[in-house]
């Protein structure tokens, strides 16, 4: 299932820079669609595109990938 997060803080001048975003999940801030849909705080227009975009884009399960386990 698909995820919206919210970015709820950006630079303004700079505004595709992820490194500055504070989002609902910072976690998911470097993953990118179809999975994760990166919509700004109060962006209407920008939420409606991103459900729609999810709506048109289904995936199949996903599991991210987490850093590797160290060596016993």
């Amino acid at each position: 299932m698909p995820f919206i997060n919210p970015i709820l803080e950006w630079d303004h001048d700079d505004p595709d820079n992820r490194v500055k975003w504070e989002t609902q999940q910072d976690a998911l801030k470097y993953t990118d669609e179809p999975y994760v849909y990166h919509v700004f705080a109060h962006d209407a227009v920008g939420l409606a595109g991103a459900l729609q975009r999810a709506v048109d884009n289904p995936i199949d399960r996903y599991i991210r990938e987490l850093a590797p386990l160290r060596p016993e």
